[in-house]
């Protein structure tokens, strides 16, 4: 994903619901373990077989430790 190795998980619901997301997959970077996709996904129907696309969220460009002074969070 973007250009980095990552760990690529896809997860099925056994029992779907129209509350949950009939299947998920989510993208970890191999070098921090840190999530940087997440896709959701309906049940299926004729026109998605893959299910309608619910949710996407990407991270990218993601700066660990940048040296911010403790100050900054005084708020």
């Amino acid at each position: 994903f973007a250009g980095k190795p990552v760990t690529r998980f896809e997860v099925f619901a056994d029992s779907p619901s129209a509350a949950a997301p009939r299947r998920v997959v989510l993208c970890l970077d191999a070098a921090t373990k840190l999530p940087v996709r997440y896709e959701a996904y309906g049940q299926p129907t004729p026109d998605a077989p893959g299910g309608e696309v619910l949710e996407v969220v990407s991270f990218v460009n993601t700066r660990l430790n940048v040296g911010l002074a403790d100050a900054v969070f005084d708020r």
